[in-house]
């Protein structure tokens, strides 16, 4: 018998791919549900092709498995998940425009110039843009933050 660690992991190696959208995850996560075996075929096979992974002989014979499946799909989305969550020091566009007073027209300008590479200072993802900060502060300069504190508004009378 194949342990909870292991199906889990099984579901984290092809999650980590980002082969399936949040789309088709809900899509499996429904089929799983009703125990329809054909429609989750139908979304794993092509992803694992796509990943060039090997079908794990385990997730064919337990497909119709409540448990199996739930831990498989935990580890799905975890890995996916995980694979996503790659945005510490990236900011979207509009944050990018407010944060360094540049119009957002002069920043998507600036890709199509080559003033940031695509996939390492900047990436699109759908239709919106994310910028690595530290890219932005190289091309625009340091951003102007105003620093508030309650210290700034607040006197203690009894001090004066």
């Amino acid at each position: 018998m194949i342990s909870n660690k292991e199906i889990y992991d099984m579901g984290f190696e092809i999650g980590k791919t980002k082969v399936l959208s949040v789309g088709k995850l809900l899509q499996l996560n429904s089929a799983c549900r009703m125990q329809d075996r054909n429609t989750i075929l139908s979304i794993l096979l092509p992803a694992y092709l796509g990943a060039k992974i090997s079908f794990p002989e385990e997730l064919f014979m337990n497909v119709e498995n409540i448990e199996f499946m739930l831990c498989y799909q935990i580890g799905l989305v975890a890995g996916n998940a995980k694979e996503n969550a790659t945005f510490d020091g990236f900011i979207s566009l509009a944050d990018a425009s407010e944060r360094f007073n540049v119009p957002q027209a002069t920043i998507l300008s600036a890709i199509k110039r080559g003033a940031f590479k695509i996939d390492e200072d900047c990436r699109k993802i759908g239709r919106d843009w994310i910028f690595k900060v530290s890219s932005l502060q190289d091309k625009y300069g340091v951003e102007e933050v105003e620093l508030y504190g309650i210290e700034d508004d607040y006197t203690d009378k009894e001090e004066e």
